[in-house]
């Protein structure tokens, strides 16, 4: 028989889920109840049941805090990993598919489907991971959730008349706390993510204000890569417009077309063979110093109208263009950070 505890500080909601769960699954047992977060853990640790219901603020130890408490809590090898359920009276499917992650720290019922920030315990105990520390998942009914790519840093989130609003914690010494607006990418926009390298994927954002000239659509992310800044990757209508913005910003840096030598020094040059006066080959590549003195390196991207640039955190033109091409099996070869993923 499935055993459970239930710990909700409420006594009137603790018989109504005791009733519902009666009348929903009769074969399960209830054979403990707890009115703080504290109790559920020592509750758990005696009656060592499949799964706990924790309600998420109860006074002193929160059922957050309490999920991480059990998940540390030793497992006799005759025993089964307990399983922590989060329920609501709005999201009943739950109870028959669990979450993908050992616990749920934050959820969001938006217009996008189930919004929801999921960590393993691991995260706070030094542990080794099984899974990635904290991930944020989608789902439209809450039975299936799909990891999103994507991540910032918010670990609430609201539904508001400007979207979803993402809250993050303040950072140690910093007592602001960053705001961030989540919205579906559009289908151009998703054109650009998808062709991503997944090393590329890390706090991605659309760029919808102040384009590059001639763009139509722009991702921006901030990869965890040292030497790494940022990496934006932009659409066009043609091929003309990504070339006139890529010669464009080579210009106002300084570096003239053909200029060659990057990375090794500032300049410029054709990637793919072909490259003349007379014939200008499309698929291009550049590198400069910007006036903050931080490396840049640019390409024209084969297949589609995209234009990259990637900024470094320092000087280091090699350490972009060994990045942009790492793992480069192709003869001749393009960079491979960006690569179009559109049939």
């Amino acid at each position: 028989m499935t055993t459970a505890v239930i710990a909700d500080d409420e006594r009137l909601l603790r018989e109504q889920l005791r009733a519902r769960l009666t009348e929903v699954w009769p074969a399960l047992e209830i054979v403990a109840e707890a009115k703080n977060g504290a109790e559920a853990v020592a509750l758990t640790e005696q009656h060592r049941p499949d799964i706990v219901f924790l309600d998420i603020r109860m006074p002193g130890m929160t059922g957050i805090e309490a999920a991480r408490a059990i998940a540390q809590l030793p497992v006799d090898d005759d025993d089964a990993e307990t399983s922590t359920i989060w329920t609501s009276t709005d999201l009943e499917r739950w109870n028959s598919a669990p979450f993908p992650m050992p616990s749920v720290e934050s959820l969001a019922h938006t217009g996008y489907g189930l919004l929801a920030f999921g960590a393993d315990p691991c995260r706070d105990t030094g542990g080794p991971c099984d899974t990635d520390p904290s991930q944020y998942f989608l789902s439209s009914d809450g039975s299936e959730w799909t990891p999103l790519d994507a991540a910032v840093d918010a670990v609430a989130f609201v539904e508001s008349g400007a979207g979803v609003v993402g809250i993050s914690n303040a950072k140690p010494g910093d007592d602001m706390q960053s705001i961030w607006r989540l919205e579906p990418y559009s289908a151009d926009e998703a054109s650009l993510f998808n062709g991503l390298r997944s090393d590329a994927r890390f706090a991605c954002a659309a760029r919808r204000n102040d384009l590059p000239a001639h763009a139509i659509a722009g991702i921006e992310c901030s990869p965890q890569v040292k030497g790494i800044d940022r990496i934006g990757v932009y659409l066009f209508s043609s091929q003309n417009d990504s070339l006139a913005t890529y010669f464009a910003r080579l210009d106002d840096a300084g570096v003239k077309p053909r200029s060659g030598s990057c990375p090794e020094r500032s300049g410029e040059g054709a990637y793919m063979p072909g490259d003349s006066e007379a014939d200008l080959a499309p698929y291009r590549n550049g590198c400069f110093i910007n006036e903050f003195g931080n490396a840049n390196y640019r390409f024209t991207a084969p297949g589609a109208p995209v234009y990259v640039g990637i900024l470094g955190t320092g000087k280091d033109l090699a350490a972009l263009h060994t990045w942009a091409w790492l793992g480069n099996q192709d003869v001749t070869g393009s960079p491979t950070v960006w690569r179009n993923a559109t049939p």
